[in-house]
């Protein structure tokens, strides 16, 4: 596995089961994929709405090699929107849709055949539109309406995920989380940076001050699969040192990836994870889990 370091670039209700939201399955020949939302028991309990979004999906590609080898990549655009912010969950829902439209576009302008650089660019340049964007949108918002609409009250985290080929490129801006595997073996954990004094900080794309996003490229052959979660899932699924995750639960993630990897798309069943007694137990928080694997006969490590 090769792993590109990031760079800095200068700024240009009764308690139940969540609520599910927006299971959704697909597969092209190269990623099968699976998704789904969940609200957290936490804001059931305050009768409050989900705040996490996200939009997944194949980029369409106008570069014709890329168009006749009939694939495309996989782009993943995650987002929660802070509680302690009004219309969170606006932000969320605006973050993940810009960003998508975004990144989808500047994605076509990579060459696969060596995208170390250009994905990482088109990366950081993605989460700086999305952010001017959506500020302008705030601020256009605010002269329709006549009203000041600060922007912490719309106050989101952001992660954008690439996966094509053997590249899986990582943007992120707040808390949440990427796992990778490799050949079967969950290998790569993907967090951000810890700038932040205190363990339950963390950082907004709409903040007035907003550092430098984590970037993360990876390029290995033997890639089989990969997933994406909101900050919900983190202590179920991932082991800490003291409060700083250090590692996936393999347990937790295994299951996963075969699952979506049989063809079986079974969102469903992505669903009733997120809905399980031990999530409600363990996990306030809204739930978002994207998984994604490729299907049987695209990757060595899977036999038909």
């Amino acid at each position: 596995m090769h792993m590109l370091p990031w760079r800095r670039s200068p700024a240009p209700s009764t308690r139940g089961a969540p609520t599910p939201l927006a299971p959704f399955a697909a597969e092209s020949r190269a990623w099968c994929f699976a998704a789904a939302s969940a609200t957290g028991a936490g804001h059931l309990d305050g009768d409050l709405p989900c705040q996490d979004a996200f939009q997944t999906n194949f980029t369409q590609q106008r570069n014709p090699i890329e168009r006749a080898k009939g694939t495309a990549p996989l782009l993943v655009t995650v987002a929660d929107g802070a509680g302690s912010s009004a219309f969170g969950a606006a932000g969320a829902q605006m973050a993940t849709s810009i960003s998508f439209s975004i990144t989808s576009a500047l994605l076509d302008q990579v060459n696969w055949a060596n995208a170390g650089a250009a994905l990482e660019h088109v990366l950081l340049s993605a989460m700086w539109r999305t952010r001017l964007a959506l500020l302008a949108a705030l601020d256009g918002a605010s002269r329709h309406t006549q009203r000041v609409l600060d922007h912490r009250l719309f106050h989101t985290t952001l992660q954008i995920v690439v996966a094509h080929h053997q590249w899986l490129g990582v943007a992120q801006i707040g808390d949440g989380f990427v796992v990778a595997e490799t050949d079967k073996s969950i290998v790569q954990l993907i967090t951000p940076r810890r700038e932040v004094e205190y363990a339950n900080e963390t950082e907004f794309i709409t903040d007035q001050r907003l550092r430098h996003p984590t970037i993360t490229i990876i390029e290995d052959a033997q890639l089989s699969g990969f997933a994406v979660a909101t900050d919900g899932l983190a202590q179920i699924a991932l082991e800490y040192e003291g409060h700083i995750p250090c590692r996936p639960k393999a347990g937790f993630f295994s299951p996963l990836f075969d699952g979506v990897g049989s063809r079986t798309h079974d969102s469903a069943r992505l669903m009733r994870i997120l809905r399980s007694p031990q999530m409600v137990q363990e996990c306030d928080d809204d739930l978002t889990l994207i998984v994604a694997t490729l299907p049987r006969g695209a990757a060595s490590r899977i036999t038909t």
